[in-house]
């Protein structure tokens, strides 16, 4: 947990990932409402065209305009070669062209100014479609109002963050015109294919999605808007485990390092400051010296509504550290702190994976605009490197709380895995068919190597293409 103030762990562990920045205090302190916030609705005009995308949807009350991203961000042509050639040079390129392309401003302002004076320049993956949208389901928000509903990432059960998934236009389509919100649908499909005895390998959803169908696990950390707080960050460099009290299982709560955030430009970046750090004894108490200062000019900072602190503090989110429900109100702030990244660019789909760095690796990058830049990236778009070797790719906020009896072999660890491995596993029924997300997993993943598609516990399935969060809505929301 990670509070400047003095604060014990919380039966609830507040949203996503953190981050530092660089080693030095910051010169510049701006406030809240600075760079990616503004504090009128008179948000200056965006230079991307509405008439190529878009249908209105809401998020807290306010009209939102879904935005496309420009529609060369998407190469399906080349990336089968690049993953072929594992290319890993041409990859980490697309792959940045795929985050600059969807973290461009939109110029909508967000949430309502009667809901925060500070408000978010929503980002062109901000305006994308959420889970309830995309799998036609009622909204799980207090009093019918709209909210980002706030969850721990379902792949990881219990963990430092907090996520939600968003699906572009041709995503949703892709999902509509097929049923695939309704659980009747892969029911019927797996029935037929056992009917006609298909083979093991061909057991697989027929419809292909268009190569743009894009899908996103935006993460998120919580801070209040006007206290500074001591957040950690992953060390690396790149996916070295390092900077952790615990290098098997180095989950947000582990890590060692920290930045100072601060929201009020008064802080002492010189001094020390208490922080409580999971070891392998279980919580210790230390005092850190930040190694760098930064503010919300750092971070993609969406202000929380009221609905979203109504959402949360009714009980929809349950686990331990940070920011307790009860120290949460309107306009504290949601951190962008790490994202999946999906596209179905060629049959295997593309997987990149970005978190938050105070000192990114590759910051300059010509379409990739701040705060976006203090990001770093990793991409799998092969199992295996040319040795043979299992190709590692993952999310330090997000997969290394995963290991034990999720896996099929318990001995598996997130921080050793492969997102496309994972992935590349996905069918309906989860093997123990259960509709709880808090257990339907159970046994389902696979860290590493290759995957083909015949595999034998494949056998009595259907293979979702490569979709654990369209599978799971269905098995947990049933037949319609």
């Amino acid at each position: 947990m990670i509070r400047l103030k003095p604060s014990v762990l919380a039966p609830f562990f507040m949203l996503m990932m953190l981050y530092g920045c660089d080693g030095n205090v910051a010169e510049d302190k701006p406030s809240v409402d600075s760079a990616n916030m503004v504090n009128t609705a008179n948000v200056a005009p965006s230079s991307i065209d509405y008439t190529s995308a878009m249908q209105l949807h809401q998020m807290a009350g306010v009209e939102i305009n879904y935005v496309a991203p420009p529609p060369d961000i998407y190469q399906p042509t080349k990336v089968p070669e690049w993953a072929k050639e594992r290319d890993l040079k041409s990859i980490r390129e697309h792959a940045w062209r795929i985050w600059g392309g969807i973290t461009e401003r939109t110029g909508q302002a967000y949430p309502a100014k009667s809901e925060c004076v500070a408000q978010a320049d929503l980002a062109v993956w901000d305006t994308w479609y959420s889970e309830a949208e995309t799998f036609q389901r009622e909204t799980k928000c207090e009093d019918g109002q709209a909210c980002r509903e706030f969850h721990i990432p379902r792949q990881t059960g219990g963990t430092e963050v907090l996520s939600f998934n968003k699906y572009s236009q041709e995503f949703l389509t892709w999902v509509d015109q097929n049923a695939f919100y309704d659980e009747s649908t892969f029911i019927e499909m797996n029935e037929e294919m056992t009917k006609n005895n298909t083979p093991t390998k061909d057991r697989i959803i027929g419809a292909i999605p268009p190569d743009s169908a894009t899908m996103l696990k935006p993460t998120f950390w919580v801070v209040k808007s006007d206290e500074p707080a001591m957040m950690p960050y992953w060390e690396g460099p790149h996916l070295d485990i390092n900077g952790t009290l615990n290098p098997d299982r180095p989950v947000v709560s582990t890590w060692t390092s920290f930045v100072l955030f601060d929201p009020t430009g008064e802080a002492d970046p010189n001094k020390k400051y208490p922080v409580e750090i999971l070891g392998p004894n279980g919580i210790e108490k230390h005092m850190v010296k930040p190694k760098k200062v930064v503010n919300a000019a750092d971070f993609y900072a969406v202000p929380l509504t009221q609905s979203d602190v109504d959402y949360i503090k009714n009980g929809n989110i349950f686990t331990i550290g940070g920011l307790a429900p009860d120290q949460l109100a309107p306009c504290d702030l949601a951190l962008l702190v790490g994202m999946h990244v999906t596209t179905a660019e060629f049959d295997n789909w593309t997987w990149q994976t970005f978190w938050w760095s105070p000192f990114p690796e590759d910051s300059n990058q010509p379409t990739v605009k701040p705060p976006f830049t203090h990001f770093n990236v990793a991409t799998a778009y092969y199992f295996d490197d040319a040795a043979g070797n299992p190709h590692i790719a993952f999310n330090p906020y997000l997969e290394p709380p995963i290991e034990g009896p999720i896996f099929m072999n318990p001995s598996d660890h997130g921080s050793h895995s492969n997102c496309m491995t994972c992935h590349h596993a996905a069918a309906y029924p989860t093997p123990n068919r259960s509709a709880n997300p808090g257990e339907m997993l159970q046994g389902a993943y696979k860290a590493t190597g290759e995957i083909t598609g015949a595999e034998q516990w494949f056998g009595d399935r259907v293979k979702t293409r490569f979709m654990w969060g369209m599978l799971m809505e269905a098995q947990m929301q049933g037949k319609r």
